[in-house]
């Protein structure tokens, strides 16, 4: 089974579509890098998959089931998913 599924998922804002995913399958214990210049939707896709943001269309399961992106749908899913962004670079 799958971690996370995703079929047909966009973002919109303000009118310009930044993520469009027709399909997507990442797996459980697998370790994926995400590649892209910057304005790719990177960073839209990791906080859609951490359930802080809501896709403009398109669905996405997470182990399997689909998620409800309601409020009260996302609070045990945040639960379990953590995102930490790159706050900056480190100089050493």
């Amino acid at each position: 089974m799958s971690l996370y599924a995703l079929r047909n998922l966009t973002r919109v804002y303000d009118g310009r579509t930044v993520l469009d995913v027709p399909e997507l399958t990442l797996g459980q214990g697998t370790i994926y890098g995400l590649l892209g210049p910057n304005g790719s939707g990177k960073t839209t896709l990791l906080s859609i998959l951490a359930f802080l943001e809501k896709p403009t269309t398109g669905t996405v399961a997470y182990h399997g089931r689909p998620v409800d992106f309601s409020e009260k749908g996302l609070q045990p899913l945040r639960r379990e998913i953590v995102l930490v962004n790159q706050i900056g670079r480190a100089h050493v």
